[in-house]
């Protein structure tokens, strides 16, 4: 429990010297994250970078040693086929059985819906 606390409490400290630098667009996507339940956000060993081909990403911005936890993120906050299905705006257009969607194309239809709807996006 002392474990769980001591990171909530780094995790609180990292997003208010973000939001003290300036940098709102990693303290806005930190904050998304740690309300989502993210957690063991190593800072330094990743970082949210625009990327001019795919646009906002994140970025690993030294080595990763193998099995090396960086961040962890809760299946709640993950894309999935099921997350797909069920989007309430196009899941049942791509689910219909004239579809005949791949798991790669349903994921990726859904993708750049999530992108087109911007803020909107859960």
């Amino acid at each position: 429990k002392n474990k769980k606390r001591r990171q909530k409490k780094a995790e609180k400290n990292a997003l208010e010297k973000e939001k003290q630098k300036g940098n709102a667009d990693f303290s806005a996507y930190l904050e998304f994250l740690i309300h989502g339940g993210v957690s063991q956000i190593k800072k330094g060993v990743v970082g949210i970078q625009n990327f001019p081909d795919t646009g906002r990403g994140v970025i690993a911005k030294q080595d990763i040693a193998e099995k090396q936890v960086c961040v962890s993120v809760p299946v709640s906050l993950c894309m999935s086929v099921q997350t797909a299905k069920s989007c309430p705006k196009i899941g049942k257009l791509l689910t219909q059985k004239r579809a005949k969607v791949s798991a790669t194309d349903l994921l990726a239809t859904h993708l750049l819906f999530e992108k087109h709807c911007h803020a909107e996006s859960p």
